[in-house]
């Protein structure tokens, strides 16, 4: 067979409810979701690009979707996030709560809405209600302030489906500025009152001095997205999460059974090479197939077209790299880096050049296998 590997889409976060899901080994999404039913209280998620928070965020909003009013919205798909205000934010809340799901705002389904209206006692059919609810969410006052109409929005959606809303905001750890983030999640206070908040959060404000203020309001908790391990080969849960990834990103039923018998050291290796981490895996498997094409027209690569992709992926952490960033990080190897500046300590980790990964003896840092080569140079 010929697999299409277009179809790993390394940048693609799976949508809410997409059948290519695949829980990873510490079923985060899920426990995200049963956090805020349980509490009320906002949920607030981090860790390193590509480990999958945006689909993380994607499968707590399909899990809450039987007991919420759920609106997912991808701020990152819509606005610039290294200028983004406060009020425009707002305006993007209040326009998107409740629009029907698809694209970057993904909110309850019109039908859903009508639904709710004709529970709460209208004598409208539920024909007739698809369009009174529609109706009620567009009209309701575009001429208040951003903050007023996000707060009015949220409450007629919970109004017409008889349900608390469940708000889940992604993109906002792209916002490079601690005060600009620090601005966005004020105003989101008062929206905490009125929905169920889950929204990914910036390292700047996650970690260090400001870790110990809250973001949004106290009993606020924090869910870290780290990469499943991948070492040691033989036992690391994140292996089997991988292959399974990789199965239904290329729709393929069982790799082992349907794949050349020289790709399981390629998988085993790029694996490895990724550090747990689903995008920089993705990544190496596709590159390592684009390299297959260029060099033999093959439909498969070899391990030869890995090694290709690896010194690719490797240069861009290269480029990412400050003076001195190499020996910093052999200085924490193996240790929690407490004496590691914070700026330098959430920007390694941020880049995914550091992992956390946890150990009898509690978390450590260690270096992003790709940079073992760097290391040794160094």
């Amino acid at each position: 067979m010929t697999p299409d590997w277009s179809l790993l889409a390394p940048h693609r976060p799976v949508d809410s409810g997409g059948d290519q899901y695949v829980p990873p080994p510490s079923n985060i999404g899920e426990a995200m979701a049963r956090w805020a039913l349980a509490s009320g209280a906002p949920v607030l998620v981090g860790g390193p690009t590509g480990v999958g928070k945006s689909t993380e965020l994607a499968q707590a909003a399909a899990q809450l979707q039987s007991d919420r009013a759920v609106c997912l919205i991808q701020l990152d798909r819509l606005e610039n996030m290294r200028r983004l205000e406060p009020e425009r934010m707002l305006s993007r809340v209040a326009q998107l709560v409740g629009q029907p799901r698809g694209g970057a705002g993904q909110g309850v389904s019109v039908s859903d809405v009508a639904k709710g209206v004709a529970a709460l006692g209208s004598a409208l059919t539920i024909a007739s209600a698809v369009g009174a609810a529609a109706h009620v969410l567009a009209s309701l006052d575009t001429q208040l302030p951003p903050a007023d109409a996000a707060l009015s929005s949220v409450r007629a959606l919970a109004r017409l489906t008889g349900r608390r809303v469940a708000l889940l905001i992604d993109g906002l750890e792209k916002v490079p500025d601690g005060a600009q983030a620090r601005a966005l999640f004020d105003v989101l206070r008062p929206l905490a009152e009125e929905a169920d908040l889950i929204a990914v959060a910036p390292w700047s404000l996650a970690f260090g001095a400001e870790a110990n203020e809250p973001l949004v309001r106290q009993g606020e908790r924090f869910f870290f997205v780290r990469a499943p391990e991948v070492e040691p080969v033989e036992t690391a849960p994140g292996l089997p999460f991988l292959l399974h990834l990789l199965e239904r990103r290329l729709q393929i039923g069982d790799m082992r059974r349907q794949t050349p018998a020289g790709f399981g050291p390629i998988f085993r290796d790029a694996a490895v090479a990724s550090g747990g981490l689903p995008r920089v895996f993705l990544q190496l498997i596709a590159d390592c197939a684009t390299y297959a094409r260029l060099h033999r027209d093959a439909d498969w690569p070899e391990l030869s077209d890995l090694e290709d992709a690896m010194a690719d992926q490797r240069d861009g952490m290269r480029r990412g790299l400050l003076p001195k960033d190499l020996k910093l990080i052999q200085w924490v190897d193996g240790t929690p880096g407490l004496d590691l500046a914070i700026d330098a300590k959430v920007r390694l980790l941020a880049h995914g050049l550091l992992l956390e990964r946890v150990t009898p003896a509690g978390v450590v840092l260690r270096p992003h296998p790709l940079l073992r080569p760097l290391l040794r140079e160094a």
